[in-house]
């Protein structure tokens, strides 16, 4: 039987509503947080950029290809 949120990987056990250890790892966290929106918050605010970081972080890579280390964002007193 295969996992009914991803649809991939094999279930865990009879026991675990029919999720794979991963999905049924997700369904925990989102019972720890108990409100859908909060874990959804906290995911984009760490796993998604919006456009202004997509271009600061192009900025920085050609930065650093430029001047070949980060040096360059240490500020200095």
């Amino acid at each position: 039987m295969v996992c009914s949120f991803c649809g991939k990987n094999p279930c865990e056990s009879f026991f675990s509503n029919s999720y794979c250890v991963d999905c049924n790892k997700l369904r925990r966290m989102l019972l720890v947080y108990e409100e859908p929106k909060l874990l959804i918050s906290i995911l984009e605010r760490c796993l998604l950029r919006s456009d202004k970081q997509i271009d600061n972080k192009i900025k920085v890579e050609l930065k650093t290809k430029v001047y070949g280390d980060e040096s360059f964002n240490i500020k200095k007193n």
